[in-house]
Protein backbone atom coordinates (compact mmCIF):
# COMPACT_ATOMS: atom_id res chain seq x y z
CA UNK A 1 0.00 0.00 0.00
CA UNK A 2 1.26 3.46 -0.87
CA UNK A 3 1.82 6.29 1.53
CA UNK A 4 -0.28 9.41 0.98
CA UNK A 5 2.78 11.17 -0.47
CA UNK A 6 3.40 8.32 -2.92
CA UNK A 7 -0.26 8.34 -3.96
CA UNK A 8 -0.11 12.10 -4.45
CA UNK A 9 2.89 11.69 -6.74
CA UNK A 10 1.50 8.77 -8.77
CA UNK A 11 -2.30 9.02 -8.85
CA UNK A 12 -3.82 11.86 -10.88
CA UNK A 13 -7.26 11.65 -9.26
CA UNK A 14 -5.75 11.53 -5.76
CA UNK A 15 -3.62 14.57 -6.55
CA UNK A 16 -6.61 16.47 -7.96
CA UNK A 17 -8.70 15.86 -4.84
CA UNK A 18 -5.84 16.84 -2.52
CA UNK A 19 -5.21 20.00 -4.57
CA UNK A 20 -8.91 20.88 -4.47
CA UNK A 21 -9.01 20.48 -0.70
CA UNK A 22 -5.82 22.50 -0.25
CA UNK A 23 -7.28 25.24 -2.43
CA UNK A 24 -10.42 25.42 -0.29
CA UNK A 25 -8.31 25.50 2.87
CA UNK A 26 -6.12 28.31 1.53
CA UNK A 27 -9.20 30.37 0.63
CA UNK A 28 -10.40 29.82 4.21
CA UNK A 29 -13.60 28.35 2.79
CA UNK A 30 -13.34 25.41 5.19
CA UNK A 31 -11.23 24.58 8.22
CA UNK A 32 -9.19 21.36 8.42
CA UNK A 33 -11.67 20.05 11.00
CA UNK A 34 -14.59 20.69 8.65
CA UNK A 35 -12.77 18.92 5.81
CA UNK A 36 -12.20 15.88 8.05
CA UNK A 37 -15.87 15.91 9.05
CA UNK A 38 -16.93 16.15 5.40
CA UNK A 39 -14.70 13.24 4.43
CA UNK A 40 -16.14 11.10 7.23
CA UNK A 41 -19.70 12.05 6.28
CA UNK A 42 -19.03 11.16 2.65
CA UNK A 43 -17.72 7.75 3.75
CA UNK A 44 -20.75 7.20 5.98
CA UNK A 45 -23.13 8.13 3.16
CA UNK A 46 -21.29 5.77 0.80
CA UNK A 47 -21.51 2.86 3.25
CA UNK A 48 -25.20 3.50 3.91
CA UNK A 49 -26.02 3.45 0.18
CA UNK A 50 -24.21 0.21 -0.50
CA UNK A 51 -26.52 -2.73 -0.97
CA UNK A 52 -26.54 -5.16 1.90
CA UNK A 53 -26.57 -8.89 1.23
CA UNK A 54 -29.79 -10.79 1.80
CA UNK A 55 -29.63 -12.81 4.97
CA UNK A 56 -31.70 -15.88 5.69
CA UNK A 57 -32.42 -16.38 9.34
CA UNK A 58 -31.99 -20.03 10.23
CA UNK A 59 -33.67 -21.90 13.02
CA UNK A 60 -31.56 -23.58 15.67
CA UNK A 61 -32.25 -27.01 14.14
CA UNK A 62 -31.23 -25.79 10.68
CA UNK A 63 -27.97 -24.58 12.14
CA UNK A 64 -27.37 -27.90 13.91
CA UNK A 65 -28.37 -30.07 10.94
CA UNK A 66 -26.74 -27.91 8.29
CA UNK A 67 -29.85 -27.70 6.11
CA UNK A 68 -28.82 -24.43 4.53
CA UNK A 69 -26.76 -24.52 1.33
CA UNK A 70 -24.45 -21.90 2.80
CA UNK A 71 -23.95 -24.01 5.93
CA UNK A 72 -23.27 -27.17 3.90
CA UNK A 73 -20.71 -25.35 1.78
CA UNK A 74 -19.03 -24.00 4.89
CA UNK A 75 -18.98 -27.47 6.46
CA UNK A 76 -17.38 -28.96 3.32
CA UNK A 77 -14.76 -26.27 3.28
CA UNK A 78 -13.97 -26.94 6.94
CA UNK A 79 -13.48 -30.67 6.26
CA UNK A 80 -11.02 -30.02 3.43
Amino acid sequence: MRTPEESYGCDVQYRALVDLIENQLSKATFTPSEVREMAMLACIHFEQRRSTPDFKFLSYSELLLGKSKKIKKTNKENKE
